[in-house]
């Protein structure tokens, strides 16, 4: 009697032992689902050119604009993207009224000066390691024109952990020459070259921009032809949204034909949506002179940790 009892107890034992095993291991893959859930969730990304500022009494003034860029941003809950032409009192203006921060310095002295290629974030979500702005000229390292142009042109770069996941990526905003060929081509090489010398070579990269160059121009194609960017416009998982052009210069009866604003991305990446915002205001007014770019993305389930 002693030894069949305490075999059935030794069965009972095991038994119960395997549904903790079981429940434990529910758990623990319910756990590691959550995390995987949590790293995977996707986030809005945007590029914007929202013109300089214009005084009270200009027709497309930023006292008129300003609230209306904010609202858009808002409204379709962008919490990273690139900006330009901003000037310093316009990227204070939207820093206080979406609640973001940003990082950039100005094109003419490199402090507050002109205007900027400010990257804007949402700090709940991410957290900046490190970033710098440099001149696309020969002399990156200060203020200086080359190559024909008649303004500083400039390129924002930051370093940046996805708080969710522990992700780490770099963002690149840039705005391009609209007059000079070979500035915008040699602005394209120098940026490339820049990601070369300052990136892992397994690096997750968003590149954002004004490129004031259409698809079929050189300055686009070297980004492509680099083989390390994909246009988002080509690989979002749903059909573009809105028109193909992103230009519309404060008008409602010219055709936005002109793609010149864009969003690159390593193919770290997936993107779900992609689409050109055409939200406007008062009956046919628009917040800018371009429509934004917005992609819906997340890191891809071959991206790494880090």
């Amino acid at each position: 009697m002693n030894q069949i009892t305490t075999r059935k107890m030794f069965l009972r034992l095991q038994v119960h032992n395997g549904v903790c095993v079981i429940v434990y291991s529910a758990v623990l893959l319910f756990l590691l689902a959550g995390f995987s859930t949590v790293s995977a969730q996707p986030f809005n990304i945007s590029s914007y050119n929202i013109f300089y500022f214009t005084p009270a009494e200009h027709e497309n003034s930023w006292e008129s604009r300003k609230h209306h860029v904010a609202s858009v941003i808002r409204f379709h809950d962008i919490v990273l993207w690139g900006s330009q032409e901003g000037e310093h009192n316009q990227l204070q203006d939207l820093r206080q009224m979406l609640g973001q921060e940003y990082i950039g310095f100005s094109r003419d002295d490199g402090d507050t000066e002109g205007e900027h290629s400010a990257i804007f974030y949402n700090p709940d979500l991410f957290r900046v390691i490190e970033h710098d702005t440099f001149w696309l000229s020969k002399t990156p390292d200060r203020p200086s024109m080359d190559w024909g142009v008649n303004f500083h042109r400039i390129c924002t770069w930051g370093k940046f952990e996805h708080l969710d996941s522990g992700k780490e990526f770099y963002v690149y905003n840039v705005h391009f020459d609209h007059e000079s060929q070979e500035a915008r081509e040699n602005s394209s090489r120098m940026i490339l070259e820049h990601i070369e010398e300052n990136t892992p070579e397994d690096a997750k990269i968003i590149f954002l921009g004004d490129l004031n160059a259409e698809p079929d121009n050189k300055a686009y194609k070297k980004v492509i032809d680099d083989g390390r960017f994909q246009d988002t416009y080509h690989i979002s998982n749903l059909p573009p949204h809105g028109p193909t052009g992103t230009f519309n210069g404060f008008s409602f009866t010219r055709e936005p034909d002109r793609r010149i604003d864009y969003i690159f991305l390593t193919n770290h990446f997936e993107v779900n949506r992609y689409g050109v915002l055409t939200d406007s205001y008062d009956g046919l007014n628009y917040p800018s002179d371009h429509f934004p770019v917005i992609a819906e993305i997340k890191f891809n389930s071959q991206s790494r940790d880090k």
